[in-house]
């Protein structure tokens, strides 16, 4: 009896598992980024009459945003991880700079005008 492969005896070589720290990162980065875009659209709406909702709206805005940071460090963690299967890392860590540099581009063209 041959085998197409004689050295090996499966075809194809098992995939590495996926990375828990690049899953985590992901997942941060789109719940957080899902929260920010809320927060942005919220923030079209309301007007700004210096009221208590206002302090709790930005404190909320700026944890969010800097869980993006968290997301992108865990990202950057997970790619350099050796053995594990890194797509989950780098979408964690595309996602989490697109939403984190661009509230950044948002803002400074808000206290630009």
């Amino acid at each position: 009896m041959s085998t197409p492969f004689p050295y090996s005896s499966d075809p194809f070589p098992p995939k590495p598992p996926h990375s828990l720290l690049g899953i985590a990162s992901f997942v941060i980065a789109l719940l957080s980024g899902c929260a920010v875009a809320c927060f942005v659209g919220a923030a079209i709406v309301l007007d700004d009459d210096g009221s208590t909702l206002d302090t709790v709206f930005c404190a909320l805005f700026f944890l969010f945003w800097m869980s993006e940071i968290v997301a992108l460090a865990m990202g950057i963690a997970a790619i350099f991880q050796v053995g594990y299967d890194k797509t989950f890392a780098i979408m964690g860590v595309v996602i989490s700079s697109l939403v984190f540099f661009g509230i950044l581009i948002i803002a400074i063209i808000g206290l630009l005008s």
